[in-house]
Parts: C-alpha cells; sequence; structure tokens
C-alpha cells in the first residue's frame, strides 16, 4: 500500500508539471486508496479555467488578506463569520488606507482577498499589525503570516480544500458585500447534490453539517473527498 501510494506521488511530480509546488492534490490509485500531494494546479488547465486570468499575473509579488473561520461548527457558519469580517476588511481597505482589492476567492471556509499592490517584508508586516490592531476601528481578523509571507499556500479557483471537501470560487471582492453563507457555499460544493457511496469509520459530523454513522453511507462528492482525506 505504501509503496503504491510513493509510486503515485511520483508520478504526479515528474508529468504533471505544478504551477505551485505548495499546491494540494488528490488521486485514487487502481486499489481504491486516495492519495494526496502537495501539487495541484498545472499551467494549461489554469489558464483555461480562470475567469479573470489578469488578476493572477504577477502573483507572487501582490497582497494576499487571508480570513479563515477555523473554529466554525460548519462550513455555513464558518462563512457567516468570514464574510462579515471580510466586508469590515474591504472598508478599512478602500475607506483607510486607499487599496482597492482586485479579486477574492472564497477558500471553502472563509475568503482570500487579493490586490496588485505590491510591498515587501516589513511594509506587509506593519499593515498586518495595524489591521489587528485597536487602532483600526474596527480591528479585522487577518491571518498576519499569510500577509506578510508571499510562499504561502494560495487557493487557485479549482483547487478542492481538503479540510472541507469544497472547490475554491473566484468571485469579484463586491460580491462579499452582500453574498449570504448559502451563497458561498452554493458557490464553493457546486457538486454537493451528486451523491457517491463512501465507507464511514465512526460516527462524524461533516463540514455541511451532516450526521453521518458508521457504515456504507450515501454522502455527497464534497464530503467524500473530505473523508478520503481525514
Amino acid at each position: 500500500m505504501k509503496k503504491c501510494a510513493k509510486i503515485a506521488k511520483a508520478l504526479i511530480r515528474r508529468f504533471l508539471h505544478p504551477l505551485d509546488p505548495e499546491r494540494e492534490i488528490a488521486v485514487r490509485t487502481a486499489d481504491g486508496r486516495w492519495v494526496r500531494d502537495v501539487s495541484y494546479a498545472f499551467f494549461p488547465e489554469v489558464l483555461e479555467s480562470l475567469p479573470v486570468v489578469e488578476v493572477y499575473q504577477g502573483i507572487k509579488g501582490e497582497l494576499l488578506f487571508d480570513i479563515d473561520a477555523h473554529d466554525a461548527d460548519t462550513v455555513y457558519s464558518a462563512y457567516a463569520s468570514a464574510l462579515e469580517e471580510a466586508r469590515r476588511l474591504l472598508e478599512v481597505l478602500e475607506r483607510e488606507l486607499g487599496i482597492r482589492p482586485s479579486a477574492a476567492v472564497l477558500t471553502g471556509r472563509g475568503a482570500h482577498v487579493l490586490t496588485n499592490m505590491e510591498l515587501d517584508r516589513e511594509a506587509r508586516k506593519a499593515l498586518a499589525e495595524y489591521l489587528l490592531s485597536s487602532r483600526c476601528r474596527p480591528p479585522v481578523k487577518i491571518d498576519a503570516k499569510a500577509l506578510v509571507d508571499v510562499k504561502r499556500l494560495r487557493r487557485w479557483p479549482g483547487s478542492p480544500n481538503v479540510k472541507t471537501g469544497a472547490v475554491a470560487a473566484l468571485i469579484e471582492p463586491e460580491r462579499l458585500f452582500s453574498m449570504t453563507a448559502e451563497e458561498a457555499v452554493e458557490a464553493t460544493f457546486p457538486m454537493r447534490r451528486v451523491y457517491v457511496a463512501a465507507a464511514v469509520s465512526k460516527a462524524v459530523k461533516t463540514p455541511l453539517g451532516e450526521m453521518l454513522e458508521p457504515g456504507r453511507r450515501r454522502v455527497d462528492v464534497h464530503t467524500a473527498l473530505w473523508l478520503a482525506c481525514s
């Protein structure tokens, strides 16, 4: 089993030519096992799938504001919290700092807000400290490390988030002002009404809020991915 997984990972790394070596990919081998590797997007597919390719030109230099509701019970409550935080972020960026976001990516339990502005590490650190401090009214709960470190993992549109089973979705930043948690779930769990059979080893609550008992169960595709990678 372990040898099979190693071979699958070697093939992924050798032939898929990942655009970003820190991305995620999951494949199912002939023996039915899921194999995960930290490579996902490869260049031709990204160019074909992105609605606004220009947003990602020079991505290594842009600012990424990561808002994640890690402690939320379900993706619905995660998005409810993250969208509220994202709206505060947009207001602060535009009203106080004159920074206009260029894109937003729904990640499965939060959002990445991106801008085309380039700043060095010290300036990024100062910006993160300001957003999290009481000087910013109200403070915005961003991931400071994601803003400071340009090499941090990014969610490309169409890439899977194995922690929830979601698929990242690119949206216009303005949509964050009116988007509901239900709409965010609709965008990032597009196959949640497509069902497959999956083995459940113990009683669990899925990211979508469904309680599953042990045994062979009928679950949606996103939940199946989450179960396979948990």
